[in-house]
């Protein structure tokens, strides 16, 4: 089974090194999550991108999907 959810990003700190950390919460709006939460959803995804391509994609207060689904 996959589970979609929509994230926002919160915060994105850059470090010296070329390394940006991005911290993302869950929409609460409009049953953006309801594949995964009956009420208020809750969580957090934070990555550390180090790779020049994905440094600068993400903006803070955008929105953006992730799939989630099991791999083989």
């Amino acid at each position: 089974m996959n589970v979609q959810a929509k994230f926002r990003v919160t915060s994105i700190t850059e470090f010296e090194g070329d390394t940006e950390e991005v911290k993302m919460t869950p929409v609460y709006k409009d049953n953006a999550n309801k594949d995964w939460s009956r009420f208020t959803p809750n969580g957090e995804i934070r990555m550390s991108i180090t790779a020049e391509g994905a440094r600068g994609v993400f903006g803070v207060g955008k929105t953006y999907s992730v799939l989630f689904s099991e791999e083989p």
